[in-house]
């Protein structure tokens, strides 16, 4: 059967799963948005590009199949680059439509002309401009396998506006019938034999984990190898939420900023087991970190030995690794482990004490340790914190993950005023969980428009916001390195409560801890998007490696 191109492009979009589409229409795309119309597939519109793409992230990170965002030709496909550079960083599977100008009149700057393939090809890990109604299929197909294949991550296709609204194409080929995820990539035998022999010996391992144990589906298998085999356990940022945080072998994240805790169970150990954590800058304080003899897990194999020397190295699907390992003889080193586990449980407990035991004054601004407690309190079963980047993001490492739990922030590429539009695509994801969120004025006014988005979609957000009317991590990074010299970084102060309302949600402002509690509790029955606009201390850095 034959079919405008548009409406095949729509129609395998919808064999694939697609449920939902973020985006902003313009004149290029109007022939998508009218084939959608009689699809399943629901567009939403968002108030920038980027927030689409944001929104798309997250879709494809909780539901493990590529989110879809659309954006016209010229500045719809360039506001795109942002949100797509950080889905590649952080392993987001999504999938970017633009649509370009006529073939007759590409590369005759015409209006809005813009190579989306140059531009966006960087930063996505397949690009491709899509001329003919015959390639349709194929490049569809190929858009969902290599979105899903290995590290999953963004890719891109642009179509010719002509060729979408003019041509007829047969409705057959690949991507006719729903593609299967990526197989399973087993490890070779003998990779498995020689990292159970290094295990079996070390007196202190460590597994480091990352974001690869979440794609990989591997978070049962990788608590099941650490008690059997008495190892501690660490995640990076990005892999927060993978392993509970309330574990009795989980001892919290290591990143830039480091903790304490998580720096000593690095410093004592004497084999790290390096678990779909690809060992970049933000974790190992761009690479000034000693680690010690390493096991190196991943999928990609360029991932492995980088930065780092890995003496053995294993590529392959971490869950049948961690499967196979488990079941490897754990050694006779289990007694010496085990005390070494029981002292990093005693230690955790002080950390958790000392990190918790500054309280602000009465009637002054809120402490980020205290605006955590708060989250921790407030949290559900099955609450899915999305966190923005910079202090707001790194003040998490002391949020608890109980079981159920999840938490998604951008880490790799740090692009602030991603939370707002994440949760979106994350509600819409799985509208029946708790969703709520955590971000500063600096990264909210960045997409502070998609309040009235969540608000027009009628999304029951809580929107914590620690508010210290500046871009706090870069004040207080000039403070720890040039004292009072500042520049940049004093903003006015946003009544962000007042702005939710305008555009259709609720809030409140919060100037001290004790309104906190009773402010998340209007939050939590509010139907709406409800803004917690904190009031919060500017002066407790993070830069000064507190805990």
């Amino acid at each position: 059967m034959k079919m405008l191109a548009a409406r095949l492009v729509v129609a395998f979009l919808e064999k694939q799963g697609v449920e939902v589409v973020f985006g902003i229409p313009g004149g290029h795309t109007l022939s998508l948005n009218d084939a959608m119309l009689d699809s399943k597939i629901r567009f939403v519109p968002t108030r920038h590009e980027y927030g689409a793409a944001c929104a798309a992230a997250a879709w494809g990170r909780l539901r493990r199949r590529p989110g879809v965002c659309l954006a016209t030709c010229g500045p719809g496909a360039t506001n795109l680059a942002t949100g797509l550079a950080a889905a590649l960083r952080d392993s987001n599977p999504l999938i970017a439509l633009t649509v370009n100008n006529t073939l007759r009149d590409m590369g005759w700057e015409d209006a809005q002309q813009a190579d989306a393939v140059a531009v966006l090809g960087p930063l996505v890990k397949w690009s491709y401009h899509v001329r003919h109604p015959e390639e349709i299929s194929a490049a569809i197909a190929e858009a969902f396998r290599v979105a899903l294949s290995g590290k999953p991550g963004p890719v891109h296709l642009d179509f010719a506006r002509d060729m979408l609204e003019a041509s007829e194409a047969e409705f057959a080929g690949p991507a006719s019938s729903r593609l299967q995820g990526p197989q399973r990539v087993q490890p070779a035998a003998e990779a498995v034999a020689a990292a159970s022999v290094r295990i079996a010996s070390a007196q202190r391992p460590v597994v480091w984990a990352g974001n690869g144990v979440r794609c990989s589906d591997a978070s049962a298998a990788l608590l099941e190898f650490a008690q059997r085999h008495q190892c501690a356990v660490l995640t990076t940022f990005n892999g927060i939420g993978i392993v509970p945080t309330t574990h009795p072998n989980v001892f919290g994240c290591r990143s830039r900023v480091g903790t304490s805790l998580s720096e000593q169970v690095l410093a004592e150990s004497d084999l790290v087991i390096v678990a779909g954590n690809s060992l970049n800058g933000v974790s190992t304080s761009r690479w000034s970190l000693k680690l010690p003899e390493l096991v190196q897990i991943d999928i990609e194999p360029t991932r492995i030995g980088r930065r780092y020397l890995a003496e053995t190295q294993i590529v392959g699907d971490l869950a049948p690794v961690l499967e196979q390992l488990c079941a490897r003889d754990p050694g006779a080193n289990l007694g010496g482990r085990a005390e070494w586990i029981a002292s990093l449980r005693r230690r955790k407990q002080n950390w958790e004490e000392k990190a918790f035991a500054r309280r602000s004054r009465a009637g002054a601004p809120v402490m980020p340790q205290e605006i955590v407690a708060a989250m921790n309190a407030f949290s559900r079963p099955d609450t899915l914190w999305c966190v923005d980047a910079s202090n707001c993001g790194i003040w998490t490492h002391l949020l608890t993950i109980a079981p159920g739990m999840d938490y998604m922030r951008p880490v790799n590429f740090s692009n602030m005023g991603f939370a707002l539009p994440a949760a979106i695509g994350a509600k819409l994801a799985q509208p029946d969980r708790d969703i709520a969120v955590l971000v500063g004025d600096g990264a909210l006014a960045m997409t502070v428009a998609e309040l009235e988005t969540a608000a027009r979609l009628e999304l029951p957000l809580p929107i914590i916001v620690m508010n210290d009317s500046g871009y706090g991590n870069i004040r207080q990074e000039q403070q720890h390195k040039y004292g009072a010299r500042q520049d940049g970084v004093e903003l006015g102060d946003i009544r962000f409560h007042d702005v939710c309302r305008a555009m259709g949600g609720d809030g409140v402002r919060v100037d001290s801890v004790e309104q906190l509690g009773d402010a998340l509790q209007a939050a939590r029955r509010c139907n709406r998007p409800f803004v917690v606009d904190v009031v919060t201390d500017r002066d407790e850095s993070v830069w000064s490696k507190p805990f």
